[in-house]
């Protein structure tokens, strides 16, 4: 909302979906915001910002050391982080012969990139990568039908943040 400036949601959210990975709960917390007058690397500086302040803040907590039960291997991320158009992450996984493990293909352009090949993606880097740029899926080029805002199109890509891949 341009009058109000940047305005933000935190909310308690449920999934009604197969979820079979780790990465898809069935109950989260969403974070949303709405910065109307921000460009596309505002928003990933703002991601990378909201990622390395929450850590620390998990870190400094009194229970931090559950993190170590959980993830005794967890590093903390520092910023930058490495920024890869998802078109180039497809290209990297065949580079390096990581397939897909149901079809035993090479992931395609259009593919999702599940945990597995986007933590070995993550891994081989010194940063933490965040994956730009991803296809468009929606129906009509162009719309996201999750919110029906018109996107700024850049050739078969849409210009928002898709995923970040998984910290080690």
């Amino acid at each position: 909302c341009p009058a109000l400036g940047d305005v933000f949601c935190i909310a308690q959210c449920y999934r009604a979906e197969k979820s079979r990975t780790r990465r898809h709960l069935a109950e989260y917390t969403h974070v949303d915001a709405e910065c109307p007058f921000i460009s596309y690397d505002d928003l990933l500086d703002r991601i990378e910002d909201l990622i390395v302040d929450v850590v620390d803040r998990v870190l400094k907590h009194r229970e931090a050391h559950l993190l170590d039960e959980v993830n005794p291997t967890f590093k903390q991320p520092k910023k930058p982080f490495k920024r890869m158009n998802y078109s180039d992450g497809v290209e990297w996984l065949k580079a390096h012969g990581i397939k897909n493990e149901e079809t035993g293909k090479f992931y395609e352009f259009g593919e999702d990139i599940p945990e597995l090949p986007g933590r070995k993606l993550s891994d081989k880097s010194s940063k933490l990568v965040i994956l730009m740029l991803p296809p468009i899926i929606s129906p009509t080029p162009g719309i996201n039908t999750s919110t029906l805002m018109i996107r700024e199109v850049i050739f078969d890509r849409c210009e928002k943040k898709e995923r970040i891949l998984p910290i080690r």
